[in-house]
């Protein structure tokens, strides 16, 4: 697209050629209008050199209308242009802050402190260590809902403990591969779900009855062998660093467990 400036100087140049052009044609005219000419014959020559000249004017007045449509054309394009660029540059001061907030927040959320503060120490039983596991972790990650399951002698996983659960009726026990939690045993990785369908699990409450919108599903290992599953219900979507905290909980937590469901069996075998 040209600039202004070379619009400008075409504007000029068209003018004085325009201009160049009528005073030829007028000095043609006078040269051959010899005296005897007849009277019609000088109006159809004058007739014709205002023609000329009219169009010429026509012309010159499109093209001025032309070049001014261009400039505002221009100017509102620079207008565009230096909009898009500011909205750019608040794009990435935006994104620049958003990135400095994450790396000061996952800062002061010390992963490894936290992970100290959920796990319970000296705990004498399977089921009360399961119980302040759960409620440790509610107090750390605002987990509205807890339930703790321990692989059994028969490869079966059972109740072990709960946080805010109130049902008269117990979890039913389940293997690998059945249902959501069995899956996650079976294929030892954690998996947290976004979309809970309406009345997978409700919360209780003095406000009334709620359903939790996350969940996650923790399997706690022992070396490459899953031997229970925590399963844990939130509000607030989980974060990466909750993530990283529930990956080192899984070797952790699953090597405690392993020991209490190692001295029960001893505990039942004698």
């Amino acid at each position: 697209m040209l600039n202004v400036r070379t619009n400008r100087i075409i504007l000029s140049a068209a003018l004085i050629l325009l201009v160049i052009l009528c005073l030829v044609l007028v000095a043609l005219v006078r040269q051959n209008l010899k005296p005897g000419t007849a009277g019609v014959t000088q109006v159809l020559i004058y007739l014709l050199l205002f023609g000329v000249i009219g169009c010429g004017v026509l012309m010159f007045s499109a093209f001025y209308w032309l070049y001014s449509n261009m400039i505002q054309h221009e100017g509102e394009l620079a207008q565009i242009i230096e909009d898009k660029n500011r909205i750019i540059d608040m794009a990435l001061m935006q994104k620049k802050t958003d990135d400095i907030s994450a790396v000061i927040k996952k800062e002061e959320f010390n992963i490894h402190e936290t992970l100290k503060k959920i796990m319970p120490r000296d705990e004498k039983s399977r089921e009360l260590w399961g119980e302040m596991l759960l409620l440790n972790i509610s107090r750390e990650m605002e987990i509205v809902q807890g339930m703790l399951f321990y692989l059994n002698a028969a490869d079966k996983y059972c109740y072990c403990s709960s946080y805010a659960w109130f049902s008269e009726e117990k979890p039913q026990d389940f293997s690998d591969g059945d249902g959501i939690a069995g899956q996650v045993a079976k294929n030892k990785t954690i998996l947290i779900v976004d979309e809970v369908p309406a009345n997978y699990i409700q919360v209780f409450s003095g406000l009334g009855k709620s359903s939790p919108r996350f969940l996650v599903f923790i399997p706690l290992l022992q070396k490459d062998k899953c031997v229970g599953i925590i399963e844990l219900a939130s509000f607030k979507k989980f974060e990466d660093t909750h993530l990283e905290v529930f990956e080192l909980l899984s070797s952790e937590a699953g090597h405690i467990l392993h020991n209490f469901n190692k001295g029960k069996k001893n505990t039942e075998a004698v």
